[in-house]
């Protein structure tokens, strides 16, 4: 009996000792494909005013195109970069033209850098979400030093929650899905023309 009850410390201890691991080195990777909704604010350090630099933007990734969407007062600009294709796609939403550039990327941005090295520092709720607190330290790329910055990742989705750096900004996601994204997406929408085809620029 008392082995049996020994068993059973052993096995709770074990179990709870490799949640608490987790917590304190599980950290979070962008996968192949997903979206998210970002909200960027900037704070003072010397007044604390808070300035929001972009109400919202929606960022799509599938591989190696990207979508990203911001929301201004009057419209929404949209850009699309699709690696694949060495191009880069602007659109001007209010006229339906779009503008194409070379787009030399080896790769698709981050939202944020998860190749560094990930610290648990405790929970913290946030509004009504509890989440895991990370200081993230980035790989270094060459002899570039890059800051350290704060990661909040929901205890319970381990999706990203906030994020803040250094310098005042802070990053705040909401809808974040992962899984397969519709090519669709990353072609240029109907009804749109390269306002290169548009004859008042070619006289120019």
């Amino acid at each position: 009996m008392n082995k049996i009850c020994l068993s059973i410390l052993c096995l709770v201890f074990f179990v709870v000792n490799s949640a608490f691991s987790q917590d304190k080195t599980g950290n979070f990777k962008w996968p192949t494909a997903y979206q998210v909704d970002i909200k960027r604010t900037y704070t003072d350090p010397k007044t604390s005013s808070i300035t929001t630099l972009v109400p919202q933007y929606r960022y799509l990734v599938s591989g190696p195109m990207a979508r990203n969407e911001v929301q201004t007062k009057s419209r929404v600009e949209i850009t699309i970069f699709r690696i694949n294709q060495r191009k880069m796609y602007s659109f001007n939403t209010a006229a339906k033209v779009y503008h194409v550039s070379e787009y030399f990327a080896s790769e698709v941005s981050k939202p944020f850098d998860d190749s560094g090295s990930w610290t648990f520092q405790r929970k913290e709720k946030l509004d009504s979400t509890m989440c895991n607190k990370y200081k993230v330290t980035p790989s270094k790329y060459g002899t570039k030093t890059i800051e350290p910055f704060f990661v909040w990742l929901d205890c319970v989705s381990r999706s990203p929650v906030r994020v803040q750096y250094s310098s005042g900004i802070i990053e705040d996601y909401s809808n974040y899905i992962s899984g397969t994204i519709s090519d669709s997406v990353f072609e240029i929408p109907a009804g749109y023309i390269n306002w290169e085809n548009i004859p008042t620029y070619k006289s120019k």
